[in-house]
C-alpha cells in the first residue's frame, strides 16, 4: 500500500478538510520581477543563517513620508550607522538631494523647515540649512524621555508636536538600595516597575522661534497625534500595564495647557489614532468595537468630535488595522489597511456605500500616507520572499507604481517556495498559514517539518518575520534558511490573532479562557493538514515557538505527542497561575496588575477566582518531546524565567532530554547578530539530534509513524 494512502487512512481526513490553492501570485507591477522565476534558478546559492544575519548591516528604510505632492522623503539607516540619511525620492524612482540627517527627519508641509532628531537632541533648521536652532525641551524631572514618534506638523507649518515616551527601566526598577541606620535595604513596593507606568509627553513647538509653547504629560502611551485646522491637536492615550484599562482621545489648543477629553472607551487600543474629518465634525477611530478589551478584531468607528458619541460604524466583519488610516481630502471616504490572512490590504471605506479594495495581493502593505494634494497614496510592501519596495497608488486611475525596490533577495539566492494555505480547524474556524517548501522540492520525498508558531499573542498578526532574527534582520529569510536545510516550514495562524471575527474573541472572553487553549487546536490541525499531503516524514516533526508562540507550544506539548522535538524561545507564562505569579513577584512585587489580568481573564483574582486555577505549567510531566529552551535577561526586557525553570526541572526529573540556555546580553529578542546566529545554530543542532535524518526518508517504520500521526486523532 502506498505511503500517502496509508497516511490518509490513518488520519481519517476530516470532513471539509482541503488543500487551498497557491494564493501567492506574481507581482504585476513594473519593475518587479516574478519571484517564482527567481527562486528556481539553480545557479544561485542557498540562503544560510550567516547570509540572513549579514543583511543586518544593509541600509534599511526607517521612515517614508511625502515631501510634497511630487516627491517622497525616505530615511535610510543601517545597524552600523544608526543615524539615518533622509533623501528625496522622485516618483519615477530617481533619488534626489539629501534633506537631513538623524534617526528622525520631518519636513514642514511647505518644505521651508526640517526637524531632525540627533544625538544633540531636536534640531530645527531652515530648508536651505542657512540657520538651525536646538529646541530646548522642558525639564523632565526624574524621568528620561527616549522613544518618540515622527513629529506631527500643523497644516500651515506654524507648529510642530514632538511626541516622546518614558518607560520604566526593568534593570533599575528594584535596584534602588537605601540605607537605614547604615543597613542596606530595598523597599520593594516603592520600587515596583509596574507601579511606575509609562508616561508620554507632547511638546508643541512654535516654528518661528523654535520655542516650546505647550507641554502636556500623558499617563500611559500616546497612541497617535493628528492636527485639525485652526491649530487644534487631537491625541489618543491608553494605559499599558497597571490598573488603567481604557483608551481616550483629547483635544488640545496649540498654545493651551489644559487638554479636553472628547472620547473614551474601555479597553487598550495602542494603535488608535484620531483621524479628523475635513469638516472637523467627525473623528475616525479604529478599535475593537465588539469586545472593548484589546486590539483583537478591530473596526472603524466614527465619533462626533464635540459630544464624543459614536455615530456610525463603518465596518462589520472586516479586520481593520490601526495607525495610518486617513480621510480623503473631500471627506467622502476613509483609506485604511485591513488584515488579509497574513498579508495586509488597503481599502477605501466610503461614508455611504460598500468598501472596496485599493491595493492587495500576496504581500504586506504598511506605512500608508496620503499625498498633500490628496491624489495619491504611498506605502511600503514586503512579501514572503523578502522583497521590500515603496509604491504609489493613483486614487483616480487605480494605477499602482513601484517607485523603488529596497531589497530583493531572490536576485541573490535560490529561495524556497513560499505559499499561503488555509485549512479547517475546530468550531468552524479556518486559519491561514504560510508554508515554505525547500528549493528543488520533490513531492515524492519525505521531508522534516518545522512548525514555527508566531508570537504576539491575542490580537497579533500572522507574521512574515522569522523569530530568531527578528531583532537584527527582520523578514522571512530565516524561514527560507530552514527550507534550504531541507525543512518544510509551516507558520500557522491561530484564532486569537484577531483575523477570524469578533465572535471567536467574544466566546473566549465570556469563558475567561486562556487564549492558548483553543489556539493549539489551530496549530495541531494545521500540522496534520500538512502531514496529510504525504511529503512530510511524521517521525521528523518539530515545533518552534517564540514569545506567545512559545506559550502555545508549551501547552500544546502537554496534550499531544505529534512533535518529536521542541524549541521554546522566550516563551510567555503558559497559564493564569504562572502568569499571576510572574506579575506579582520580582520587579513587579507589590503592584497588582489589575487591568491586564481583568482583560485576560474577565476579572481579578477576587472576582473570578475559579479562572485563576488553570495550571498548565505542572502539566509538563506529560511532555515527551525533547525540549530546548532559550531565554534572555529579565533585566533587559526578557520574560520571567520561573515557568520555564519549572518546565526544565520537570523534564530533567523525568528523563526527557532538555536544555536551558540564557542569553545574558539579550532581552526578549536577539539584538546582536552573533547571538541570533548562536540561537539558530543551537536550534539546528537540537533538531538534527532529536529528529535526525533517516536513510529511508520516512518510507518505512510504520509503528513509529503511527505513534506520531495518532496525535492528530487523539490529542491528550
Amino acid at each position: 500500500m502506498g505511503r500517502a494512502l496509508r497516511l490518509r487512512r490513518l488520519l481519517h481526513l476530516q470532513e471539509g478538510g482541503r488543500w487551498c490553492p497557491l494564493l501567492c501570485v506574481l507581482a504585476s507591477c513594473t519593475p518587479a520581477a516574478g519571484n517564482a522565476l527567481e527562486t528556481g534558478s539553480a545557479d544561485k546559492p542557498l540562503v544560510t543563517i550567516d547570509a540572513v544575519i549579514s543583511r543586518a548591516d544593509r541600509p534599511r528604510a526607517t521612515n517614508v513620508r511625502w515631501y510634497d505632492s511630487d516627491s517622497l522623503l525616505v530615511s535610510m539607516a543601517s545597524r552600523n550607522s544608526p543615524s539615518a540619511v533622509a533623501r528625496l525620492l522622485w516618483l519615477d524612482g530617481t533619488p534626489g538631494e539629501v534633506v537631513g540627517n538623524g534617526d528622525t527627519v520631518a519636513p514642514s508641509p511647505d518644505g521651508s523647515h526640517v526637524l531632525e532628531h540627533t544625538s544633540a537632541g531636536w534640531i530645527l533648521k531652515l530648508r536651505d540649512r542657512s540657520e538651525q536652532q536646538v529646541i530646548r525641551l522642558p525639564e523632565a524631572g526624574s524621568r528620561t524621555f527616549g522613544s518618540h514618534h515622527v513629529p506631527a506638523w500643523s497644516d500651515d507649518g506654524e507648529y510642530v508636536a514632538i511626541i516622546e515616551h518614558s518607560r520604566p527601566d526593568p534593570a533599575d526598577s528594584y535596584r534602588n538600595v537605601e540605607q537605614i541606620d547604615g543597613v542596606p535595604v530595598i523597599e520593594w513596593g516603592e520600587n515596583s516597575s509596574a507601579a511606575d507606568e509609562w508616561t508620554g509627553r507632547i511638546t508643541i513647538v512654535r516654528t518661528s522661534d523654535a520655542q516650546p509653547v505647550s507641554c502636556v504629560l500623558v499617563e500611559g502611551i500616546v497612541g497617535g497625534v493628528r492636527w485639525a485646522p485652526g491649530h487644534v491637536l487631537y491625541y489618543s492615550r491608553t494605559g499599558f500595564f497597571g490598573r488603567d484599562a481604557r483608551t481616550e482621545v483629547f483635544r488640545l489648543e496649540a498654545t493651551g495647557d489644559q487638554p479636553q477629553r472628547v472620547y473614551h472607551s474601555t479597553g487598550r487600543f495602542q494603535t488608535l489614532v484620531p483621524a479628523i474629518h475635513p469638516s472637523k465634525s467627525l473623528l475616525a477611530l479604529v478599535l475593537d468595537a465588539d469586545n472593548r478589551g484589546w486590539s483583537d478584531f478591530q473596526s472603524i468607528v466614527l465619533v462626533d468630535a464635540v459630544s464624543g458619541n459614536e455615530v456610525q460604524r463603518l465596518t462589520y466583519g472586516i479586520p481593520a488595522l490601526g495607525g495610518d488610516y486617513t480621510w480623503s481630502r473631500r471627506g467622502d471616504e476613509l483609506y485604511a489597511r485591513v488584515r488579509s490572512g497574513g498579508y495586509d490590504a488597503i481599502y477605501r471605506f466610503p461614508l455611504h456605500g460598500e468598501p472596496a479594495p485599493l491595493a492587495r495581493g500576496p504581500r504586506r502593505h504598511f506605512d500608508m500616507q496620503l499625498s498633500p494634494d490628496g491624489r495619491r497614496l504611498s506605502y511600503r510592501t514586503e512579501d514572503g520572499f523578502g522583497r521590500k519596495d515603496i509604491r504609489v497608488l493613483d486614487l483616480e486611475s487605480g494605477e499602482e507604481r513601484v517607485v523603488r525596490i529596497l531589497d530583493e533577495p531572490a536576485r541573490e539566492f535560490r529561495l524556497g517556495d513560499w505559499r499561503r494555505i488555509r485549512w479547517t480547524s475546530t468550531d468552524g474556524v479556518e486559519p491561514f498559514g504560510f508554508l515554505v517548501l525547500p528549493p528543488g522540492f520533490d513531492p515524492e520525498r519525505r521531508y522534516p517539518l518545522l512548525v514555527d508558531v508566531h508570537g504576539g499573542g491575542a490580537g497579533s498578526r500572522l507574521s512574515l518575520d522569522g523569530p530568531l532574527t527578528l531583532g537584527v534582520a527582520r523578514g522571512p529569510l530565516e524561514r527560507h534558511a530552514w527550507a534550504a536545510l531541507g525543512y518544510v516550514v509551516l507558520v500557522p495562524d491561530y484564532r486569537s490573532s484577531g483575523m477570524y471575527g469578533p465572535k471567536v474573541i467574544a466566546t473566549r472572553y465570556a469563558a475567561g479562557e486562556v487564549a492558548a487553549i483553543k489556539d493549539i487546536d489551530d496549530i495541531v490541525s494545521g500540522t496534520c493538514h500538512v502531514l496529510r499531503q504525504g511529503y512530510v516524514d511524521p517521525e521528523r516533526v518539530a515545533i518552534l515557538g517564540h514569545s506567545a508562540g512559545g506559550q502555545r507550544a508549551y501547552v500544546l506539548l502537554t496534550r499531544t505527542n505529534l512533535y518529536g522535538a521542541a524549541i521554546l524561545n522566550e516563551p510567555t507564562p503558559p497559564d493564569p497561575v504562572s502568569n499571576l505569579i510572574t506579575l506579582a513577584t520580582g520587579r513587579f512585587a507589590g503592584s497588582y496588575p489589575e487591568g491586564i489580568l481583568r482583560q485576560r481573564y474577565g476579572g481579578t483574582l477576587a472576582e473570578k477566582p475559579e479562572r485563576y486555577k488553570a495550571n498548565y505549567m505542572f502539566d509538563a510531566v506529560r511532555i515527551e518531546s525533547p525540549t530546548l529552551i532559550m531565554v534572555g535577561n529579565e533585566e533587559l526586557g526578557g520574560v520571567s524565567h520561573m515557568p520555564v525553570e519549572v518546565l526544565f526541572s520537570i523534564l530533567k526529573q523525568h528523563g526527557i532530554p532538555a536544555k536551558l540556555l540564557q542569553f545574558v546580553q539579550e532581552g526578549h529578542t536577539y539584538t546582536h547578530p552573533e547571538a541570533a546566529r548562536v540561537a539558530f545554530e543551537a536550534a539546528r543542532s537540537w533538531l538534527e539530534t532529536h529528529v535526525p535524518e533517516r536513510k529511508d526518508e520516512g518510507r518505512q517504520g510504520d509503528a513509529g509513524f503511527a505513534k506520531r500521526a495518532s496525535g492528530c486523532l487523539f490529542p491528550r
